[in-house]
């Protein structure tokens, strides 16, 4: 199921569009299951910037660095892991906490 969620990225010229379009969606659908929309829409909103972080073309500058040689393949998906994971653990162990504290959950 999560590949197929990334292969839809590709279908859209940047992360703008794609969330434009498609986060309104899966919030609809995540609405009529019942989940409260707000919360759903900062979830899909938090896990889609993975998308963007991981591959080096998805973001706006990664295509020049990987283009012009500064960083090879294989570096780049080994620091996109560590980030990604670094990022993951602050978002659910501080950010959704955080969220708590606020009234948004």
């Amino acid at each position: 199921m999560e590949g197929r969620r990334y292969t839809c990225h590709y279908l859209f010229a940047s992360g703008v569009v794609y969330a434009g379009t498609v986060l309104p969606i899966l919030v609809a659908i995540a609405a009529a299951a019942g989940f409260p929309p707000y919360p759903a829409l900062m979830l899909l909103a938090m896990v889609s910037i993975y998308g963007g972080q991981v591959t080096h073309y998805s973001g706006t500058l990664s295509p020049v660095l990987f283009g012009v040689g500064y960083v090879s393949q294989n570096k780049w998906w080994a620091m996109s892991l560590a980030m990604a994971l670094i990022w993951a653990v602050i978002s659910f162990v501080v950010g959704i906490p955080w969220w708590g504290l606020l009234g948004l959950f």
